[in-house]
C-alpha cells in the first residue's frame, strides 16, 4: 500500500506552550524536517517529559516511527495521539496505515472511515481506504473511495494513475485508459504508466497503440527489458517478424540471456521432500528440496546457462514449517502471521530501502493468507529487487515463500510468479 502522509501543520495552541520552553521540541523539529527520524525521536520523547500530555508529539512521534516502519511502535504512539485528541483525523489516518502494513486491514479500513468522518474532505484518507479495499478485493469500493480523492484533489496525476488500474482490474478497460491518459495529461509520465496503459491496449487489441507506449520507454531507457520483451511479443503477433527478432536481439545484448514468451513456458508439478507441498514450476528451472526437523523447503533458480549476474536474482524460496506451538510458543494463524512479520522487519534492519507497494488478504486451500508486494534494496553494490512475500498459517503451521527478481526485470517474471503462486498446494503435514 502506498503510504499517502501529510506533515502535520503545527497546532497553534500547542506552540506556545513548547517552542518558547523546550530546546529539545525545538530541535526534535528540525531533525524531523531534515528526515532524521530517529534522533528526532529521542528528542520528542525527552520533550514528552516537559508536556506529557501532548498529543501533538506523540503524533510527531508516530509519524517518525512510521517513516522508519516500525509499526508497531507507530501504532502505539498513534493511540497516545488519540486518547488525548481524538480530533485529530491525521492520527487516524495514520495509525489505519500501520494497521494496514502489519496485515489488520479491516482495522485499517475503520481507522480510515474515522478519518474521513473527522475530516470529510481529506483525499489521502480516501486514497488509503480505497488501498486497503483494493487487498480485500472490494474493488467498488475502492472506485468509490478513488473518485471521491479526485474530486477532492483535482490536480493530483497520481489518483488517475491509480483508478485506472482498479478500472482495469474491474474489467472496465475503455475508462481505464481515459484514466491513464488524463494522469499522462496532467504531467505524469512515468515508465509504470506507460507500461500498464499498454497492457490495457494489449486487451483492448489495439496493438499499435501498445507498441507506441512500449517505444515511449524504449526511447527514453533503451535498455528497458520489459518494454523490449513485450513489444516483441506484439510484434510477432502482427506478423512483424524481423522487428520482433531486432528487439530480442537487443534484449540479448543487454542481458546475455534469449528471452523466451512466458506464454510459452511448460509447467510440471513438484512435491517438497515429503509431499507437505506441491507447485507447478517452469520444467527447465532448477529445484532443490531441503528437509530438517520441523521444516520443509524448496529453492527455485533459473539455470546459470540462462542467466547473467541480474538474472541470478530470480530466486523462489519457499518453507513450510509446523509444530510451531511447540518450538515457539505461537499456536493460532494472526500469531503466526506476526511471527513471520516480525521476523521480516528483523530481517530488512539496515537495508538501504525496503518499502511495502501492495498487499492482499485470501485464502489459500483453506488457509488464511497474506501476499506482500515490496520494493527492496540491501546496499548500493545490490540490485533494487521487487518481490513477492506471501505468507499462509493454518492451526499452528507456518507456510511463507519469496518470489523475487531484480526490479527491471519483474514485469517479466510476474506473469510466472503468479502461475506458480495459483498452483501452491498445502495439504500440511
Amino acid at each position: 500500500m502506498k503510504i499517502y502522509l501529510l506533515i502535520l501543520i503545527f497546532l497553534t495552541n500547542l506552540i506556545p506552550v513548547i517552542s518558547q520552553n523546550s530546546a529539545n521540541f525545538m530541535n526534535a523539529e528540525k531533525l524531523y524536517q531534515e528526515h532524521k527520524y530517529e534522533e528526532a525521536i529521542g528528542l520528542y520523547e525527552k520533550s514528552l517529559n516537559e508536556s506529557p500530555e501532548n498529543s501533538y508529539i506523540y503524533g510527531q512521534i508516530a509519524f517518525a516511527h512510521l517513516f522508519l516502519s516500525h509499526y508497531e511502535e507507530s501504532q502505539t504512539n498513534f493511540t497516545e495521539a488519540i486518547q488525548i485528541d481524538s480530533t485529530i483525523s491525521d492520527y487516524y489516518n495514520g495509525r489505519g496505515l500501520t494497521k494496514a502494513y502489519i496485515g489488520d486491514v479491516y482495522g485499517a479500513i475503520e481507522d480510515f472511515t474515522k478519518s474521513i468522518k473527522l475530516d470529510p474532505k481529506f483525499p489521502h484518507a480516501y486514497l488509503n481506504r480505497g488501498s486497503a479495499y483494493t487487498s480485500i478485493e472490494k474493488i467498488d469500493s475502492a472506485i468509490a473511495d478513488l473518485n471521491i480523492a479526485l474530486e477532492l484533489d483535482k490536480e493530483n496525476p497520481d489518483i488517475n494513475f491509480q483508478l485506472a488500474r482498479l478500472l482495469y482490474k474491474n474489467k472496465e478497460l475503455t475508462e481505464s485508459i481515459n484514466q491513464y491518459n488524463k494522469a499522462e495529461k496532467k504531467g505524469l509520465k512515468s515508465e509504470e504508466l506507460y507500461l500498464s496503459r499498454a497492457s490495457v491496449y494489449y486487451k483492448l487489441k489495439d496493438l499499435e497503440s501498445a507498441i507506441k507506449d512500449y517505444t515511449t520507454i524504449i526511447k527514453k531507457n533503451p535498455k528497458h527489458t520489459d518494454a523490449l520483451n513485450n513489444r516483441a511479443v506484439l510484434y510477432d503477433e502482427m506478423g512483424k517478424n524481423k522487428l520482433a527478432e531486432k528487439d530480442r536481439s537487443t534484449l540479448y545484448k543487454i542481458t546475455g540471456v534469449a528471452f523466451k514468451d512466458p506464454k510459452d513456458y511448460v509447467y510440471e508439478k513438484v512435491n517438497s521432500k515429503n509431499g507437505y507441498y506441491s507447485l507447478e514450476v517452469p520444467n527447465h528451472w532448477d529445484v532443490k528440496l531441503e528437509s530438517k526437523d520441523n521444516e520443509e523447503s524448496m529453492i527455485i533458480t533459473v539455470p546459470q546457462k540462462d542467466a547473467n549476474a541480474r538474472f541470478q536474482t530470480v530466486v523462489i524460496t519457499l518453507s513450510y514449517n509446523f509444530d510451531m506451538e511447540k518450538n515457539y510458543g505461537v499456536g493460532n494463524e494472526d500469531e503466526l502471521i506476526s511471527f513471520w512479520q516480525q521476523s521480516q522487519i528483523k530481517n530488512t534492519d539496515g537495508y538501504k530501502s525496503y518499502d511495502l507497494v501492495s498487499q492482499k488478504q485470501f485464502m489459500l486451500n483453506g488457509w488464511k493468507a497474506l501476499n506482500f508486494l515490496t520494493q527492496s534494496q540491501r546496499n548500493e553494490n545490490t540490485y533494487k529487487l521487487i518481490m513477492y512475500e506471501l505468507v499462509s498459517t493454518k492451526q499452528d503451521q507456518l507456510f511463507y515463500g519469496y518470489f523475487q527478481s531484480a526490479a527491471e526485470d519483474f514485469k517479466y517474471y510476474q506473469p510466472i510468479f503468479d502461475m506458480m503462486m495459483k498452483s501452491i498446494v498445502i495439504k500440511g503435514k
